[in-house]
């Protein structure tokens, strides 16, 4: 289990690991991956922190500025569309406060501006997954992923529909 048992609170956030290279911050799903791309990177050296919003409006924009100051450079992972989502306005917030302190821009992965596929074969394509966000870390240090780290974050049951499943399509 990628989750440690913790006491469940109504805050704004949650650490689920900590790290001193790059932050990660995500919601829902993405924190799930999220947590998978920072395990994978550490065979790499690279130390991860990973934020579990669990809500986005009231947002801890301070608390957010504390953890991104300590690594100075930020991964925010969104599982919406490109267009209007979360992750570019936090990518905003944190600009706006930490401008100079930041060494490069927040990086926002999200998915495509398109509908979700409904076809499980393509779907791979449209979601961000944890290997999307293990590369965005890895480029951010001027890396590439090995075959060993990709291997462990490729999810062969991806969107696998359930066999009780009789849809229209």
């Amino acid at each position: 289990m990628l989750f440690r048992s913790t006491k469940i609170s109504l805050s704004s956030h949650a650490i689920v690991k900590e790290g001193s290279d790059v932050t990660i911050i995500a919601s829902g799903f993405m924190t799930i991956e999220s947590l998978r791309a920072a395990i994978a990177l550490e065979n790499m050296g690279i130390s991860a922190e990973v934020i579990d919003l669990r809500t986005l409006k009231p947002i801890d924009i301070d608390f957010l500025c504390k953890k991104v100051s300590k690594t100075k450079r930020v991964i925010i992972a969104d599982s919406g569309p490109s267009f209007g989502n979360y992750g570019k306005e936090i990518s905003y917030l944190l600009t706006k406060k930490l401008f100079k302190e930041l060494i490069l821009p927040p990086v926002v992965i999200c998915s495509r501006d398109a509908h979700e596929p409904t076809s499980h074969g393509v779907i791979r394509e449209f979601r961000v997954t944890s290997l999307d966000i293990a590369k965005a870390i890895a480029n951010i240090f001027g890396s590439e992923i090995g075959m060993e780290i990709v291997s462990s974050l490729v999810d062969d049951l991806a969107d696998v529909p359930n066999i009780d499943f009789r849809g229209p399509f």
